[in-house]
């Protein structure tokens, strides 16, 4: 049992993991009238699992615990479940930080502990909560953007959490013909001497392998955490299959990248 308190603001999501691993994704978007104020939910709407072992790390809570309040028919093996997701997509699943609660108690467990467990963890499952919570963002770069063909590729804003950098990208496809995407790889280049360094991409959220006509694409590329020099770029290449709708674009963003 929990209560949030929003405000109004731009459209956002909301994801919750439930004590036996369920978990569930909800969209969230301001409206002046609200005509229902009550959803039941059935199993049959969870978008996955998140294994029971993963959660008693995170919580402290035993593995027996938990089994021991579920009927046997709903006990759940302890793997990952994936349901089919909408066309020209690839998602990363939904993942959430878990909640400590007893059968005594639901007091929510201090964020911060909870949070440096899922990150212990796994990080691949803490950087799907973090993109998941941030991939969407209203542009906060200036002239951070490239169209090549009707494709453009903008850099939103970019994010530090601990020791990772989170580049979040908006890719529209203003053309009459589907993008399908071969790539997408991030580049630190010198104008001193010309070098170029390829960034290692540690996770990739949300990027379409074909992006429809007339439509758009947010993701986040996860990196560690680097510096730049005064006279390094970032470039962002953008790679189509069987095609010449190739973008590059170059990121001005020494002063971005040094001061998070």
């Amino acid at each position: 049992m929990g209560t949030l308190t929003a405000r109004k603001g731009p459209p956002s999501n909301l994801t919750v993991i439930t004590e036996n691993g369920n978990i569930y994704s909800f969209t969230l978007t301001y409206e002046t009238e609200v005509a229902n104020f009550t959803f039941i939910l059935s199993e049959d709407q969870a978008i996955g699992t998140i294994p029971l072992s993963a959660i008693e790390k995170i919580t402290g809570k035993t593995y027996t615990d938990v089994k021991e309040r579920l009927p046997d028919n709903k006990v759940r093996d302890t793997s990952y479940r994936q349901t089919s997701l909408p066309n020209n997509t690839n998602y990363s699943e939904v993942k959430i930080e878990a909640f400590r609660s007893s059968a005594k108690s639901t007091k929510i467990q201090d964020k911060t502990k909870m949070d440096k467990g899922l990150y212990d963890v796994n990080k691949k499952d803490y950087y799907g909560i973090f993109c998941e919570n941030n991939y969407v963002q209203p542009p906060k770069i200036k002239d951070a953007s490239n169209t090549v063909n009707l494709i453009k590729v903008q850099l939103n804003n970019i994010l530090k959490d601990r020791s990772e950098l989170y580049f979040v990208l908006e890719i529209k496809n203003n053309s009459e013909i589907d993008y399908k995407v071969k790539r997408l790889r991030f580049f630190v280049k010198s104008r001193k001497n010309n070098s170029k360094l390829e960034i290692e991409q540690l996770y990739l959220y949300n990027l379409f392998k074909t992006i429809s006509a007339h439509s758009k694409n947010n993701l986040v590329f996860v990196s560690k955490k680097f510096q730049l020099a005064a006279d390094q770029k970032v470039y962002v290449l953008l790679e189509e299959e069987d095609g010449q709708r190739s973008v590059l674009l170059p990121l001005d963003i020494v002063d971005e990248i040094n001061r998070i």
